[in-house]
């Protein structure tokens, strides 16, 4: 199990407001060897705390928390390497965002709330460098935009 606690802040790009994230992470051996060819079950959730946006003088937004809830299926067929292929769900819910203002306090109908499944692939370049790749689909959307196709690569370098 993997816990990581509130670290610090984020900035949000594009935005004035910060984030303060929350991850908690399990991770189980379903077959096959531990330093070997092996198939893993990995659940994963996370929370995010964000503060207001400031839009203009007397008006800002403010985002509800939001969580993420992750499952991978990765298949580890080259232990060398660490390199897998497998599956991902991914469910997201809160995050609404409201508009303040003198007037009062309005939803502005945008949400963090998706279903996607996918297939993942990753494996360590170099024995500090780390890349890993994501295909999915939106299945459900709400308050933002489904995507038909989600790519995402991400590299990493351990030290």
């Amino acid at each position: 199990m993997v816990v990581t606690p509130l670290s610090g802040t984020a900035e949000v790009p594009l935005a004035a407001s910060r984030r303060h994230n929350f991850e908690i992470g399990y991770m189980h051996k379903v077959f096959g060897q531990a330093k070997g060819k092996r198939l893993d079950l990995e659940v994963w959730a996370d929370g995010y705390f964000y503060g207001n946006t400031n839009v203009q003088t007397g008006v800002h937004l403010k985002t509800d928390p939001a969580a993420q809830f992750i499952v991978y299926a990765p298949y580890y067929f080259h232990p060398q390497t660490d390199a897998y292929v497998g599956l991902s769900f991914e469910k997201t819910f809160g995050g609404k965002i409201s508009e303040v203002n003198p007037l009062g306090t309005f939803d502005t109908g945008s949400r963090n709330n998706f279903t996607r499944i996918g297939v993942i692939a990753g494996s360590f370049l170099s024995p500090t460098i780390f890349a890993q790749a994501q295909l999915a689909t939106d299945v459900q959307a709400r308050g933002g935009a489904k995507n038909d196709i989600f790519f995402q690569v991400q590299v990493g370098k351990v030290f």
